[in-house]
Protein backbone atom coordinates (compact mmCIF):
# COMPACT_ATOMS: atom_id res chain seq x y z
CA UNK A 1 0.00 0.00 0.00
CA UNK A 2 3.27 2.10 0.55
CA UNK A 3 4.30 2.12 -2.74
CA UNK A 4 0.71 2.57 -4.25
CA UNK A 5 0.57 5.85 -2.12
CA UNK A 6 3.94 7.08 -3.19
CA UNK A 7 3.39 6.44 -6.27
CA UNK A 8 -0.16 8.36 -6.66
CA UNK A 9 1.99 11.25 -5.18
CA UNK A 10 4.59 11.26 -7.28
CA UNK A 11 1.80 11.61 -10.19
CA UNK A 12 0.70 14.38 -8.11
CA UNK A 13 -2.55 13.22 -6.26
CA UNK A 14 -3.45 12.38 -2.67
CA UNK A 15 -4.51 9.85 -0.93
CA UNK A 16 -8.51 9.83 -0.61
CA UNK A 17 -9.11 11.95 -3.18
CA UNK A 18 -11.00 9.34 -5.78
CA UNK A 19 -13.78 6.98 -4.30
CA UNK A 20 -12.46 3.64 -3.32
CA UNK A 21 -15.53 0.95 -3.67
CA UNK A 22 -15.57 -1.68 -0.67
CA UNK A 23 -17.22 -4.11 -2.63
CA UNK A 24 -14.62 -6.57 -2.13
CA UNK A 25 -14.14 -6.11 1.63
CA UNK A 26 -18.15 -6.20 2.11
CA UNK A 27 -18.35 -9.68 0.88
CA UNK A 28 -15.61 -11.26 3.52
CA UNK A 29 -17.81 -11.27 6.53
CA UNK A 30 -19.45 -13.62 5.27
CA UNK A 31 -17.31 -16.17 5.71
CA UNK A 32 -18.59 -18.48 8.41
CA UNK A 33 -15.51 -21.00 7.52
CA UNK A 34 -11.48 -21.16 7.34
CA UNK A 35 -12.78 -22.38 3.54
CA UNK A 36 -14.72 -20.10 2.62
CA UNK A 37 -12.29 -17.14 3.63
CA UNK A 38 -9.60 -18.88 1.56
CA UNK A 39 -11.79 -19.65 -1.48
CA UNK A 40 -13.30 -16.50 -1.45
CA UNK A 41 -9.94 -14.40 -0.88
CA UNK A 42 -7.24 -15.91 -1.41
CA UNK A 43 -8.31 -18.04 -4.45
CA UNK A 44 -11.12 -16.18 -6.01
CA UNK A 45 -10.16 -12.11 -5.37
CA UNK A 46 -6.36 -12.83 -5.08
CA UNK A 47 -6.72 -15.36 -8.28
CA UNK A 48 -8.60 -12.60 -10.51
CA UNK A 49 -6.02 -10.04 -9.13
CA UNK A 50 -3.24 -12.38 -11.37
CA UNK A 51 -5.18 -11.64 -14.59
CA UNK A 52 -6.37 -7.67 -13.32
CA UNK A 53 -2.12 -7.36 -12.75
CA UNK A 54 -1.83 -8.28 -16.47
CA UNK A 55 -4.39 -6.01 -17.81
CA UNK A 56 -3.00 -3.01 -15.88
CA UNK A 57 0.29 -3.75 -16.08
CA UNK A 58 0.04 -3.53 -19.85
CA UNK A 59 -2.19 -0.60 -19.70
CA UNK A 60 0.34 1.09 -18.01
CA UNK A 61 3.12 0.15 -20.51
CA UNK A 62 0.84 1.20 -23.09
CA UNK A 63 0.06 4.84 -21.51
CA UNK A 64 4.01 4.84 -21.08
CA UNK A 65 4.12 4.98 -17.52
CA UNK A 66 7.00 2.20 -16.93
CA UNK A 67 7.54 2.88 -13.84
CA UNK A 68 3.31 2.53 -12.60
CA UNK A 69 3.85 -0.77 -14.59
CA UNK A 70 6.54 -2.11 -12.73
CA UNK A 71 4.69 -1.64 -9.80
CA UNK A 72 1.70 -3.61 -10.74
CA UNK A 73 4.07 -6.07 -11.77
CA UNK A 74 5.82 -5.98 -8.52
CA UNK A 75 2.67 -6.07 -6.59
CA UNK A 76 0.70 -9.20 -9.16
CA UNK A 77 4.19 -10.98 -8.69
CA UNK A 78 3.22 -10.67 -4.64
CA UNK A 79 -0.48 -12.06 -5.31
CA UNK A 80 0.61 -15.44 -6.73
CA UNK A 81 1.90 -16.41 -3.19
CA UNK A 82 -1.31 -15.35 -1.57
CA UNK A 83 -2.73 -17.72 -4.54
CA UNK A 84 -0.58 -20.55 -3.48
CA UNK A 85 -1.14 -20.39 0.08
CA UNK A 86 -5.23 -20.31 -0.37
CA UNK A 87 -4.81 -23.44 -2.52
CA UNK A 88 -2.60 -24.90 0.16
CA UNK A 89 -5.49 -24.35 2.72
CA UNK A 90 -8.34 -25.03 1.01
CA UNK A 91 -6.98 -28.63 0.63
CA UNK A 92 -5.97 -28.51 3.91
CA UNK A 93 -9.64 -27.66 5.06
CA UNK A 94 -11.58 -29.64 2.36
CA UNK A 95 -9.52 -32.19 1.53
CA UNK A 96 -8.70 -30.60 -2.15
CA UNK A 97 -8.71 -27.90 -4.26
CA UNK A 98 -11.07 -29.22 -6.99
CA UNK A 99 -13.23 -26.68 -9.24
CA UNK A 100 -16.40 -27.86 -6.95
CA UNK A 101 -14.57 -26.93 -3.62
CA UNK A 102 -13.82 -23.70 -4.59
CA UNK A 103 -17.42 -22.71 -5.89
CA UNK A 104 -18.98 -24.47 -2.96
CA UNK A 105 -16.56 -22.34 -0.55
CA UNK A 106 -17.47 -19.17 -2.32
CA UNK A 107 -19.63 -16.97 -0.21
CA UNK A 108 -22.69 -16.09 -1.82
CA UNK A 109 -23.72 -14.49 -4.33
CA UNK A 110 -20.12 -14.85 -5.82
CA UNK A 111 -19.74 -17.47 -8.12
CA UNK A 112 -16.12 -17.89 -10.06
CA UNK A 113 -18.11 -15.00 -12.82
CA UNK A 114 -16.50 -12.68 -10.85
CA UNK A 115 -13.26 -13.95 -10.06
CA UNK A 116 -11.18 -13.45 -13.20
CA UNK A 117 -10.26 -10.97 -15.51
CA UNK A 118 -11.51 -10.48 -18.45
CA UNK A 119 -8.75 -12.59 -20.08
CA UNK A 120 -7.45 -15.58 -17.80
CA UNK A 121 -3.71 -15.20 -17.19
CA UNK A 122 -3.01 -18.84 -17.42
CA UNK A 123 0.40 -18.74 -16.28
CA UNK A 124 0.36 -16.81 -13.55
CA UNK A 125 -2.41 -18.66 -12.11
CA UNK A 126 -0.14 -21.83 -12.98
CA UNK A 127 3.11 -20.14 -11.47
CA UNK A 128 0.58 -19.94 -7.95
CA UNK A 129 0.52 -23.74 -7.90
CA UNK A 130 -3.70 -23.25 -8.84
CA UNK A 131 -4.45 -26.56 -10.38
CA UNK A 132 -5.19 -27.00 -14.09
CA UNK A 133 -8.74 -28.27 -13.76
CA UNK A 134 -9.39 -25.42 -11.83
CA UNK A 135 -8.07 -22.98 -13.81
CA UNK A 136 -9.97 -24.48 -16.63
CA UNK A 137 -13.45 -23.90 -14.93
CA UNK A 138 -12.56 -20.52 -13.74
CA UNK A 139 -12.46 -19.90 -17.42
CA UNK A 140 -15.15 -21.61 -18.71
CA UNK A 141 -17.91 -21.13 -15.94
CA UNK A 142 -20.89 -19.65 -16.93
CA UNK A 143 -23.96 -18.36 -14.62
Amino acid sequence: MDLYLARVEALGSRWGEFAVRDWFWQRLPGCERPAQFVATLGLGFEGANLDHGLRFEQLFERAGDAESAALVRLVTDEERSHVAFARLWLERFSGECSAQTFTDNLVAPLSPLVMRGPVIDREARRRATMPEALIDAIEQYRA
